[in-house]
């Protein structure tokens, strides 16, 4: 019921968009200054025209169309262009300078509308736009607006390579037949010998004992690893050459507990490093960085966020556990819904509250609304590879998704209140039943003497 609510209130309030827009076209329309206003035609000539060519043209002017680097969908080079905007609404509405989108920018009355980009204009310059706007917006450009160019959201996502099905590609045939291990190398010597380009020699033992050790768990082998690792090959080379003998008993695989053969000093070095918890503490670093883990909450105060430390520990934990990625991803998004959450699943969900927070913003709700396009962008990015929060304000310009497709995965993160948010990493108990009546027991008991 209540999203039906929504979604009606939705209905309601974007129609009532669509009428004011109109209403404000037409009025603006018939708000068309007199050829007789000598003086404001005068007054724009000489104070405002100078301003948008030298400052807005190169991104709002049909010139700018024609080389496909029109800005926001917005053209000033006609009074018709400036009447119908941009992406965002109407630029100017005559005689209403506080209405009047143009005047909001040029005064940087909001950090996601600022105008010119490159620095703010002088007072004066400003005061002159108001002015011209209180006179009616006068402008004798009566050019009709040109059209900007329609993005077709079906088109882009149909031709973009990263949306196409998965389909059966065949490996390719490379001349060297000698070289490569898997189908994967196929396809890299293939495209080595198409710009006449041979791979790299094969490494060294002990340069390939390095890159190992440094890549996995960022620490360098020691001398007595390096030596066993040379005795291991040796060893391999003489049982090779010698007259065949009883298989040795096959080496138990850590995270792959099927008995099988013994595996090659290569790969028992990667089986041992992956088995280290400094593998997990590296990689976690990765995963940490993509999802802007801090553990204070930014802006002025940079309050600390005392119990976010839980949650970089889960992650660690999650690779030395060689979880599956599809849990992975679920426990960060919804960790507190699955079957049987607990303490380790809520944890996960700390994802949602890594990011900035500002404990005293001036305008709640648009601390609120950046709040949330920082999750829902931090979450894009990190799951889907997409820059999504281009489309705050306007369909993305590159990839197929449009402004729609952003507020209704937005809509997804609404239900979160600050709250929420805020005891996420300032501490919230967490734990299924049997985990918190077992630890207020052991509170209890820990207070039993006093």
């Amino acid at each position: 019921m209540r999203f039906r609510l929504r979604n009606r209130l939705i209905q309601l309030l974007s129609l009532l968009a669509v009428v004011a827009h109109a209403t404000t076209l037409s009025a603006a329309a018939s708000a068309a200054p007199p050829v007789s206003d000598v003086p404001g035609i005068a007054f724009f000539e000489q104070k405002i025209r100078p301003v948008l060519i030298e400052h807005c043209y190169r991104c709002h002017s049909a010139d700018a169309l024609k080389e496909n680097k029109l800005k926001g969908g917005l053209l000033v080079d006609s009074r018709a262009g400036l009447l119908k905007g941009g992406d965002v609404g109407p630029s100017i509405v005559p005689g209403d300078p506080a209405k009047s989108l143009l005047i909001a920018a040029l005064k940087y009355e909001s950090t996601d509308l600022e105008m010119p980009p490159k620095g703010k204009l002088p007072e004066a310059v400003i005061a002159d736009f108001v002015k011209w706007v209180e006179m009616g917006s006068p402008d004798p450009r009566d050019g009709t607006v040109t059209q900007s160019k329609t993005f077709d959201i079906d088109q882009v996502r149909a031709q973009h390579w990263a949306f196409q099905p998965l389909r059966e590609v065949a490996v390719p045939s490379a001349s060297d037949k000698s070289w490569g291990r898997t189908a994967i190398d196929a396809f890299i010597l293939k495209r080595l010998e198409e710009i006449n380009l041979r791979p790299a020699p094969e490494a060294a033992p002990l340069t390939w004992l390095r890159r190992v050790h440094l890549d996995l768990t960022g620490l360098p082998p020691t001398p007595q690893e390096q030596q066993a690792f040379l005795d291991a090959l040796t060893q391999t080379r003489t049982d090779k050459n010698s007259p065949a003998t009883t298989p040795a008993a096959p080496t138990p695989d850590t995270r792959n507990p099927t008995p099988g053969p013994t595996p090659d000093p290569y790969s028992r070095v990667v089986d041992d490093l992956l088995a280290r918890p400094q593998y997990g503490e590296r990689w976690a670093r990765h995963w940490l960085d993509v999802v802007r883990y801090a553990e204070t909450k930014g802006y002025e105060r940079d309050d600390n966020k005392p119990h976010t430390w839980r949650y970089r520990d889960w992650v660690i934990d999650a690779f030395n556990s060689d979880m599956p990625y599809n849990r992975f991803i679920t426990e960060q998004l919804a960790g507190d819904e699955v079957e049987n959450a607990d303490s380790k699943t809520q944890t996960a969900t700390t994802f949602l509250a890594l990011g900035p927070y500002d404990t005293i913003a001036n305008d709640g709700a648009r601390a609120r609304y950046d709040q949330l396009d920082d999750i829902l962008g931090t979450t894009a990015v990190a799951f889907l590879g997409q820059t999504l929060q281009c489309a705050r304000c306007h369909d993305h310009k590159f990839e197929p998704l449009s402004q729609e497709d952003y507020h209704r995965l937005l809509a997804a993160f609404e239900p979160l209140k600050n709250n929420d948010l805020e005891h996420s990493s300032n501490g919230r108990p967490i734990g299924g039943p049997e985990e918190r009546k077992a630890h207020e027991e052991r509170v209890a008991d820990h207070m039993k003497p006093f």
